[in-house]
């Protein structure tokens, strides 16, 4: 970076992680305070890092999942693929080092239920089929409600799926470019995996009807209801999904 340069998302970036020299840091501080929207995009990456560094405290020691290693990322780079695919496949990389999920961070991505979609499959690929421990199981799901209050303004537990023959497998948090939200694994006793990922809409999509979602082999359901919002997804077809994500959409709005 040039110290005269204009500033961008990588100085904004690299001002969140303390990567900038003293100069261009100074630089950096004066655009914040000329420019309101982006010292909100820089306080919201703080605050959702501090709320990662707390929650993972004591878990980033947890060994790096097979599809995230780079032999795996390299392999990929041989495979045909779209551009939204290539967006989707380079949030997995940037999962690593976090222990949680950082998904889908600087990069140009749509706003709204399309980028909901994007982080839920995202964060589907990530750990669904990994051996990583998930920092919540269900022995601790106290603790994962407790921050879904404060981060939400409401309690957001787990819902059970219990009768759609799902059992929860645990938790965990997981920071994308509109903030921080909760990630909920499901499995069932043939090995299928279902991911609920919940977020804040952020001013976009507020209240949006449940719509399918199909991303490179994740597929889903997509919706939003009083600012927050949610996307359940597998990675293959389910002929139950769109029923267990209508049980989901009450349960979490407390319907009946």
């Amino acid at each position: 970076m040039s110290l005269g340069g204009p500033i961008g998302d990588d100085d904004l970036h690299a001002y969140v992680d303390q990567r900038l020299t003293p100069d261009r840091r100074l630089l950096v501080e004066r655009h914040l305070r000329d420019h309101p929207e982006a010292s909100a995009r820089v306080r919201r990456w703080q605050e959702g890092s501090a709320a990662l560094r707390n929650a993972l405290a004591g878990h980033t020691s947890e060994p790096i999942p097979a599809t995230l290693t780079l032999s795996h990322l390299a392999a990929l780079r041989t495979q045909r693929r779209s551009p939204l695919r290539m967006v989707a496949g380079i949030a997995l990389a940037l999962a690593v080092g976090t222990g949680a999920g950082w998904f889908l961070h600087g990069a140009s991505v749509p706003g709204g239920l399309t980028a909901l979609a994007m982080e839920a499959a995202s964060g589907h690929r990530a750990f669904a089929d990994s051996r990583m421990p998930l920092e919540y199981p269900p022995d601790r799901q106290a603790e994962l409600v407790s921050w879904t209050t404060r981060q939400f303004g409401q309690s957001m537990p787990a819902p059970d799926l219990e009768k759609s023959g799902y059992h929860l497998m645990g938790g965990r948090i997981a920071l994308t470019e509109q903030g921080a939200g909760c990630l909920y694994l499901y499995g069932d006793p043939a090995g299928s995996r279902l991911t609920l990922f919940v977020r804040s809409m952020h001013g976009r999509d507020l209240e949006a009807p449940m719509r399918p979602v199909a991303l490179s082999g994740v597929s889903g359901f997509v919706w939003a209801r009083h600012g927050i919002g949610f996307s359940l997804v597998a990675d293959q077809p389910t002929p139950m999904l769109h029923d267990i994500s209508d049980r989901v959409r009450n349960a979490m709005s407390g319907d009946t």
